[in-house]
């Protein structure tokens, strides 16, 4: 097998890895009521609806980071008006996924690996000065399912059912 058709495959499982992910995180969001979005388990903790939408704001910072070589989590315009909507967070988490799934898969294979993303913006987040985007999709996968779990204990809180895909968790 060429180096090309392996990287290829690489990036294929990469990217099937995040769209299992993906459908996890938009399962238990179509499985909630606004009013469940209000919700935070205990005191001093963000509620369910900002959870998902920093969710998406991150991966905003993540796709931006690939298309402009600059990687900034420090964001002014965070969109907190669709933390309690629903409706709203789903097609907002659905358009980036999609977006951030259309452009790794539309990359040059070698430019993938190019580390060209410049993170000293981000540097307290982010223990490197340039990654590329193969580390990129690796930390949108790691920040979601650190994500899941953290949405596990708020779900528990609310006595909710999980959807039937987060048996791949060993969760009813």
């Amino acid at each position: 097998m060429d180096k090309n058709n392996f990287y290829k495959i690489l990036f294929s499982e990469k990217i099937e890895e995040l769209k299992i992910h993906n459908g996890l995180i938009l399962k238990l969001l179509n499985s909630l009521k606004n009013d469940d979005l209000r919700m935070a388990p205990f005191e001093n903790a963000g509620t369910v609806g900002k959870q998902f939408r920093h969710i998406i704001t991150i991966n905003e910072a993540y796709y931006y980071a690939i298309i402009s070589g600059n990687l900034d989590f420090y964001v002014d315009s965070i969109n907190h008006s669709i933390e309690n909507n629903a409706i709203d967070l789903t097609e907002n988490f659905k358009k980036i996924n999609e977006n951030i799934i259309n452009l790794i898969e539309n990359m040059d294979i070698y430019r993938l690996n190019e580390k060209y993303i410049n993170c000293k913006k981000s540097a307290k987040y982010i223990d490197k000065n340039y990654v590329s985007p193969n580390e990129i999709i690796t930390y949108i996968t790691e920040h979601t399912v650190f994500h899941e779990g953290e949405l596990t204990l708020y779900i528990r809180s609310l006595h909710k059912n999980f959807p039937e895909n987060w048996m791949i968790w060993g969760l009813k």
